[in-house]
């Protein structure tokens, strides 16, 4: 599960307390709300990542920059080990994920703004479904190389 945090409005605040002792989340959280105490607290506690903070962090690094995040999408599903996505110790089959969503890679280094998707899943009690979504692809800002005083 990704939790991309942009707004929390009064009514959310027990949410942290629900998700802490999650370990499927990651969280995405706007760099412009660094300087919010209960965002800040809420992404050390659940392994935040400051996206733009990141990316500005690899590009001070010269053998490290070419690894920014420039494109990024959130995927239609939660990883699911019984769609084979995951061990039953919850780590993802990279291989696997690799070739069953190849199509938003490809779409991910095309240009592509969206990209239409069709997953086969397995529900709880044995029946087999289709999820389908049209999930949008997002360009995140990226920094040139920082210059090194000599």
């Amino acid at each position: 599960m990704v939790a991309v945090t942009n707004h929390v409005g009064r009514l959310d605040a027990g949410m942290p307390y629900c998700l802490i002792d999650r370990a499927d989340i990651i969280m995405l959280v706007a760099e412009k709300y660094r300087e919010v105490a209960i965002f800040r607290w809420l992404a050390r506690a659940l392994d935040g990542v400051w996206v733009d903070r990141f990316n500005a962090d690899l590009a001070a690094d010269q053998m490290l920059t070419g690894s920014q995040i420039s494109r990024f999408l959130l995927l239609h599903k939660e990883l699911d080990a019984d769609d084979g996505e995951l061990t039953r110790t919850r780590k993802v089959k990279r291989g696997y994920i690799g070739e069953r969503y190849q199509v938003l890679v490809d779409a991910l280094y095309s240009g592509k703004k969206n990209q239409y998707i069709e997953t086969p899943v397995k529900f709880e009690g044995g029946r087999s479904g289709v999820v389908a979504a049209d999930l949008k692809i997002v360009d995140a800002k990226t920094y040139p190389m920082a210059r090194r005083a000599a």
